[in-house]
């Protein structure tokens, strides 16, 4: 079992962008993480409201959007707090077995100037086989999001610095690299926009497998390339992922 972790930061929406614009963004995600895996697919997913009965309750979709039954419990679990409350929503894919468990936490409402958020917990990643698959679900997130960070990394890797964002397996900054700045990464994939201009850059620190924190090698080669950024100025710091 491989578990692993993917965190995106991007700038908050508008105002006027409501938790049904935000699930529908989260449903193409999901579509994605179903061609990789069928238990991750949209339709498996649910609400997760804090109790086990209740968790099976409330289905994250119907037809593409969010799901009528989530809004309106949203809608009543946030109808005391005020419009500027932070708020969270978390869906899970609906299986209890060690292995097959996934979830998704969106994070928005966010007091200034904190970022909004998205969180995904994979029991195992073993499906993805290569670096491409993790590139092409970073693209589609860099798509929906434009994000000032994304990583893919084990839940148990341990980063150099806690105050930025890890490199892990992969880490998406919206800069362009070169090799000559990292050169420990395995690979400095481009990420372009529609328009073939150049949005970004996926570091991956390990391109023949998948990253293992087991080995420490892969972990040693991880923390080697957040440290070359580090010394660069290269690697935002939270809240803001700017480098100011």
């Amino acid at each position: 079992m491989n578990r692993y972790s993917i965190e995106i930061f991007y700038q908050p929406w508008s105002q006027e962008k409501t938790l049904g614009d935000r699930m529908r963004a989260a449903y193409q995600i999901l579509e994605l993480l179903g061609g990789i895996d069928s238990l991750l697919m949209p339709k498996e997913w649910l609400l997760a409201t804090g109790d086990k009965d209740g968790s099976f309750r409330y289905p994250a979709f119907e037809n593409a959007e969010a799901g009528p039954a989530l809004l309106a419990f949203h809608r009543e679990r946030y109808s005391r707090k005020g419009e500027s409350h932070p708020r969270s929503c978390t869906l899970w894919n609906g299986q209890l077995e060690k292995g097959h468990r996934a979830s998704l936490s969106i994070g928005y409402n966010t007091p200034q100037p904190a970022l909004e958020t998205i969180s995904i917990s994979l029991d195992d990643i073993d499906e993805w086989h290569d670096w491409k698959t993790a590139a092409r679900f970073i693209q589609t997130c860099v798509a929906l999001y434009s994000p000032k960070a994304l990583f893919i990394q084990p839940a148990k890797y341990e980063p150099v610095f806690y105050d930025k964002p890890s490199v892990g397996w992969m880490l998406y900054l919206p800069r362009a690299l070169t090799p000559s700045e990292v050169p420990e990464a395995h690979r400095l994939e481009p990420v372009l926009d529609v328009d073939g201009k150049r949005l970004g850059t996926i570091v991956i620190s390990i391109t023949d497998g998948i990253l293992d924190v087991n080995n420490p090698e892969h972990i040693n080669l991880a923390h080697d390339i957040e440290i070359r950024l580090a010394d660069q100025d290269l690697l935002p710091r939270y809240p803001l992922l700017s480098t100011q």
